[in-house]
């Protein structure tokens, strides 16, 4: 078994035993070898023996090609995954284990950058009942899902649809199967079209997140500005207020809202007789043009 950054450990045999618990503003560093690292590990395995926690403002960074999972394993009920950022996790950045038998229940994902992971997603051998996914950024690797559920008939494929709401998230890049659910009769997959047309979905888009040079906050142009779902998540990753501007921004961060990178003006305009343009950023210019831009933002002359 690999190393965890933080364990969180019921019993199998009495009450609640791990309650009222907030991981807040960490940095894991999930390196992962043979045997994968888990930054946060939920123990209490047959029983949901942990419940009412709260993991908010913390980073998982991974090296990519090693074995790691961010949040793995375990039971638990009423967990908030809200305003983390996930990088360069190779495995699934939220996962649970095979010899789950028992239910997880109000698991709430809101408003996280998910930036070069595996699944965001997977579960195996558990029903997830009330389980939402909202408000994220999933910049994922190639091929890997939103949701992916494992070979077990706990639920079947139809109970676990039923019980997902999946909505206002960007995830990209576009294409192939987002959603798998496979229980002990058939595997069922899903583009993004396609899990719309079941009516989940709303809101959720593949267009690119234009995320800045250091994949957690947005550029000034960002499709994620203003066009999240409303939810009561009242600060960002960086301790912005949120909203800012005419609604909720979709990922951790909340573009305008004071944290994250200082916004500069940046106004183009042209004189003389030649020609060109200017971009980056989200920015492309002819002959004037004027644009909020992070600092650090790269703009090609």
């Amino acid at each position: 078994r690999g190393i965890n950054g933080v364990r969180l450990e019921g019993s199998d045999f009495g009450p609640y035993t791990g309650e009222y618990v907030i991981i807040s503003e960490n940095k894991f560093s999930v390196f992962g070898g043979n045997s994968p690292d888990q930054g946060v590990f939920i123990g209490g395995l047959q029983s949901p023996r942990v419940q009412n926690v709260i993991i908010e403002g913390n980073s998982f960074i991974s090296t990519p090609g090693k074995v790691s999972v961010a949040i793995s394993r375990g039971a638990g009920d009423a967990f908030t995954i809200r305003n983390n950022v996930f990088k360069d996790i190779p495995g699934q950045a939220i996962s649970n284990g095979a010899d789950i038998v028992n239910y997880l229940k109000k698991w709430r994902i809101y408003n996280n950058t998910f930036y070069h992971t595996g699944p965001l997603l997977r579960l195996t051998g558990t029903k997830m009942p009330n389980l939402q996914i909202r408000n994220n950024i999933f910049f994922r690797n190639s091929g890997a899902k939103v949701i992916e559920t494992g070979n077990t008939p706990i639920p079947s494929n139809s109970e676990a649809i039923a019980e997902t709401i999946e909505t206002s998230n960007i995830i990209w890049p576009s294409g192939g199967n987002l959603f798998t659910f496979t229980d002990n009769t058939s595997t069922q997959n899903y583009t993004l079209a396609q899990w719309q047309a079941l009516g989940k979905g709303q809101g959720s888009s593949s267009v690119d997140p234009l995320l800045t040079n250091t994949n957690d906050q947005l550029q000034s142009v960002s499709p994620a500005i203003n066009t999240g779902a409303v939810l009561p998540v009242i600060r960002d990753y960086f301790g912005g207020a949120r909203p800012f501007g005419s609604g909720y921004d979709i990922g951790a961060h909340e573009f305008g809202s004071g944290g994250g990178a200082t916004s500069y003006t940046l106004s183009i305009t042209k004189s003389g007789t030649g020609i060109g343009t200017v971009t980056g950023g989200g920015l492309n210019c002819g002959n004037a043009c004027s644009v909020n831009l992070n600092s650090g933002t790269s703009v090609t002359l």
